[in-house]
């Protein structure tokens, strides 16, 4: 698949949402230059949350750049946003 028509928008969606969930799991480890973040169990969930929201807006973003570029149909693009 091509994509490119909105120029791979998802992918900085799916990479912000990579980087979050390591900076989650990294919660309360010093970083190179000795700053911890250590954030509270209800921060962390709210924050996993927001990933797991984020990457479900990057699937539909893909899917629709994926449409516009002419690499899925419209049927296969409506058969997977009502998924």
């Amino acid at each position: 698949m091509s994509g490119g028509s909105f120029d791979y928008a998802y992918y900085r969606v799916e990479s912000f949402v990579d980087e979050l969930c390591e900076r989650i799991e990294s919660n309360g480890t010093k970083d190179e230059y000795g700053y911890s973040p250590n954030y509270s169990p209800e921060v962390l969930s709210k924050l996993s949350r927001i990933a797991d929201e984020s990457a479900a807006v990057a699937k539909k973003m893909k899917d629709v750049e994926l449409m516009y570029s002419g690499d899925i149909s419209e049927e296969t693009f409506l058969e997977r946003s009502n998924g």
